[in-house]
């Protein structure tokens, strides 16, 4: 039961902190954003309190709860760094798709890739235990990345991707290769390894 908690919950987080998080409040930069801060996130939960009541009482949320710790912040609906298909050069998604989460060891991980294939597909890595975005990993190629999953056994993140052909395959990436992974300081994507079809 406690499972199922938390699942309604983080999709609940999803869609609270995605709602309403537009580029009318977002202050532009050279990189992903960051998600809502925090009082766009209470604004968007009192918009869903009044607007679907009985959502919000599904949640088991109520105003004594301090609702910050269920919450997580959905970076790159704006704006995401990344490397494009076409010149291979960093450049701006203004239009990335978050698909999967998963948790890893300390981390919250958001797959994500470009609607219109234009860009590299990504993972946004996020503090499980503070909430705060860390960074993101650009992955080799434009999967659609539809699910992640983590393996505690043997430290892999595995996700829904693709073959050259577009058959559908499960990639890997190792946790401590992902952990090593800096965009900013290496301006290159971070393949996936342990291709099964």
């Amino acid at each position: 039961m406690k499972k199922i908690y938390l699942l309604s919950l983080l999709a609940l987080v999803t869609i609270l902190v995605g709602c309403g998080h537009t580029s009318s409040n977002y202050t532009h930069s050279k990189d992903t954003d960051k998600g809502p801060n925090t009082s766009q996130i209470e604004d968007n939960i009192t918009s869903v309190k009044l607007s679907y009541p009985d959502f919000f009482n599904f949640t088991q949320l109520d105003d004594d709860k301090d609702i910050s710790k269920y919450t997580y912040p959905v970076p790159g609906l704006i704006q995401t760094k990344t490397i494009g298909m076409k010149h291979n050069k960093t450049g701006l998604s203004h239009e990335m798709d978050p698909q999967g989460v998963t948790i890893a060891e300390d981390y919250l991980l958001i797959s994500a890739y470009s609607h219109g294939h234009e860009y590299h597909s990504v993972i946004y890595v996020l503090d499980k235990h503070t909430h705060e975005y860390i960074k993101t990993v650009v992955l080799d190629g434009d999967p659609h990345v539809g699910g992640i999953t983590y393996d505690t056994k043997a430290k892999n993140i595995w996700i829904c991707s693709e073959t050259p052909v577009g058959s559908a395959q499960i990639s890997s990436i190792p946790l401590a290769e992902l952990e090593a992974y800096h965009f900013n300081k290496q301006k290159n994507r971070l393949s996936m390894i342990n291709k099964l079809i």
